[in-house]
């Protein structure tokens, strides 16, 4: 057995200039230090009977000092003698052994009770058969009888420890004693880093396992006196609570948050989370639970996956916890629930117009039960482009407990809609992912989120359209229509309301403006009357054309009732001068060119009425295209109005 052999108090070892004695408690003293504790009154007490303390022999100082180790512990002589049985006890009286066997008491008893049953009648006879009866019952519990063995047993005696001022004979009164003021834990750091410790528990105990393991302890210089005596304290007590320690050192016990198996020490992390943290990294935790509670697998576990923790001081949590769940398997488990805007299980738009904007989505991550997370949330990568953003981060990261951390809250921002296409159906979806095992991020669930356009159809665009105010074949169909009855009203009527002697007038000189006026209009009614019903089918026509395309492929908000009326005006007004200029090319040029040839006066004055005719012609354009422009406006007025609601959608920012 390897031990070191040294001085109690200066720590030397025995060597060739160092004589050791030893005292009563198998601990060392040099004869320097012995000196000087007599010189100070003290008394020592030695391990031999002597008054004079044995000194380790020359030869055994040598093989200290080589080999440094001793052949076998020397014993000391008892204080006191293991006291006798109570003379009133069952076993002395019935002169029985303290170990014989329950069918030996009962033939003993029944043998006395035979005994003093003959016996002629006197009090010690009444007390003895009450006596017996007593113990009678006694042996029918086999618990009690093994209590009342166990209180007849001497109590064991041998060298004892001082420990903060008490002597201490078994190791659970060490512990005790050591916990139990600042004092004794610092005698217990003392003995441990000084080797006195393994000595005790070598010689005391006489347990070789433990003293090995204390003689470990001993010699552990990686950590604080502090942290390895406290895990020294776990090794030699199994049944000692844990202990969350705030500070490295001594620690009142009632400051003390303790637990005394897995599952209180997991519900003690809940209420003391951060003290968990220290004592898992930085104290005795996976020791305990290995060692004092059987869970052998609990320490490769912690330093494959979870040792890497404590590099990041925030995420030490996540230690923590795997390690209170693969040592608590029927802990529960922290349970993550996402809502968006109360709704769980991802977010649906559902008949949504383009052109109205989406309000913010409020995205809340709760922890439902227990424990520390450490999450993150994404919108995944999607092909059908980015009309949803995840704000303010993307992807979201966060951790924390329960009751500090969450709920944690972040938006879904809905953009640019006006470029998804009518009348289809988009998806990303939002994965959320914990932090586990190996440093490794793993999908706990996936939630989508959904938006359906409106069909070209629907909402209160498709109301425009369907009355012909967005283009298209009902623009075709309406405008057409509404052409067709006012310019049949105008183009046929009119040339009734002209005079045939109106023709013959335009000869007298004397008279110029009214005549003038009169050729203007027969003029103007020539070609309507020339082209007969075509005229009208070819003003209905461009009507029509203007009608189909103004306001094509807009929406309710592209154009409103005003805008809407300028570029249908714009677009009629167009084309009817190139009608008009095709019109008069068509079937004036002819006349008109004749006239242009004589360079006077009088022909330009000839001209005049084909000219002013011309432009009675469009004028009676323009007026009906404006009173379609105003059939248009104030039908839009109307039915921005009669569907006011279709804009009012749910979610409408």
């Amino acid at each position: 057995m390897q031990i070191d052999a040294r001085c109690v108090k200066c720590g030397r070892l025995s060597g060739a200039d160092v004589t050791l004695y030893e005292m009563r408690n198998h601990l060392f003293i040099c004869a320097d230090c012995q000196r000087e504790a007599e010189q100070q009154g003290k008394q020592i007490a030695w391990a031999s009977t002597d008054t004079a303390p044995a000194p380790l022999s020359s030869a055994s100082q040598a093989q200290t000092q080589s080999a440094q180790t001793i052949a076998g512990p020397r014993r000391t002589i008892s204080l006191s003698q293991p006291p006798p049985l109570p003379p009133d006890s069952l076993f002395a009286v019935l002169s029985l052994p303290l170990d014989a066997p329950l069918s030996t008491i009962e033939a003993a008893l029944e043998k006395s009770m035979k005994g003093w049953m003959r016996a002629p009648r006197s009090p010690e006879k009444t007390t003895m058969l009450d006596r017996l009866q007593e113990w009678q019952e006694l042996i029918e519990d086999e618990e009690r009888l093994a209590a009342y063995r166990e209180s007849m047993k001497p109590q064991r005696k041998g060298n004892a420890l001082s420990v903060g001022g008490r002597l201490v004979l078994t190791t659970q009164e060490f512990v005790a004693a050591c916990e139990a003021s600042q004092e004794g834990w610092a005698d217990g750091e003392r003995y441990l880093r000084m080797g006195q410790l393994k000595h005790w528990v070598l010689f005391q105990l006489g347990d070789v396992a433990l003293a090995t393991d204390i003689g470990n302890y001993q010699t552990w210089n990686k950590v604080s006196d502090f942290h390895a005596f406290n895990e020294a304290l776990y090794r030699m007590d199994m049944q000692r609570p844990f202990r969350l320690y705030s500070e490295t050192k001594w620690q009142p016990l009632s400051t003390l948050p303790s637990a005394r198996d897995p599952q209180e020490l997991a519900a003690l992390c809940d209420q003391h989370w951060h003290l968990g943290e220290r004592n898992l990294f930085e104290g005795a935790m996976v020791f305990w639970l290995a060692a004092c509670h059987q869970l052998p697998d609990v320490r490769s576990y912690f330093i494959e996956h979870l040792a890497r923790y404590d590099r990041k001081k925030d995420q030490r949590g996540v230690g923590l916890e795997l390690l209170l769940e693969h040592a608590v398997p029927t802990l529960e488990k922290p349970q993550l629930r996402v809502t968006f805007d109360g709704e769980e299980d991802g977010y649906a738009i559902k008949n949504w117009d383009r052109e109205l904007n989406h309000k913010l989505v409020n995205v809340k991550v709760e922890n439902l039960t227990r424990g520390f997370v450490s999450f993150k949330l994404r919108l995944d990568a999607s092909p059908q482009g980015d009309w949803v953003e995840l704000k303010p981060d993307n992807p979201l990261f966060a951790h924390g407990l329960k009751k500090e951390a969450f709920p944690v809250q972040s938006l879904l921002s809905f953009w640019q809609l006006s470029r998804l296409a009518r009348g289809k159906s988009y998806q990303r979806k939002l994965v959320l992912q914990t932090l586990a095992a190996k440093n490794e991020l793993v999908i706990v669930q996936e939630f989508p989120v959904t938006i359906r356009t409106q069909s070209y159809y629907q909402g209160l665009r498709g109301k425009l359209w369907l009355w012909g105010l967005r283009g298209n074949l009902p623009g075709l169909f309406w405008n057409a229509l509404i052409a067709l009855l006012l310019s049949f009203t105008v183009f046929k009527i009119l040339p009734l309301l002209v005079p045939a002697p109106w023709y013959s007038t335009w000869t007298t000189p004397s008279d110029f403006i009214f005549p003038l006026l009169q050729m203007s209009v027969v003029e103007a009614v020539a070609p309507l009357q020339s082209l007969d019903l075509l005229a009208v089918l070819i003003f209905s026509a461009v009507i029509a054309f203007a009608g189909l395309r103004c306001g094509y492929a807009k929406g309710h908000r592209d154009e409103s009732p005003r805008s809407n009326a300028r570029s249908y005006r714009r677009w009629t007004g167009w084309l009817f001068f190139f009608l008009i200029v095709g019109v008069i090319w068509r079937l004036q040029y002819p006349i008109l060119s004749i006239y242009l040839q004589d360079n006077n006066n009088q022909t330009l004055l000839n001209c005049a009425p084909y000219l002013i005719g011309d432009g009675i012609l469009w004028l009676l354009c323009f007026v009906i295209m404006q009173v379609i422009v105003l059939i248009r406006s104030q039908l839009e007025k109307y039915l921005r109005t009669r569907y006011a609601m279709l804009l009012d959608l749910p979610g409408r920012e």
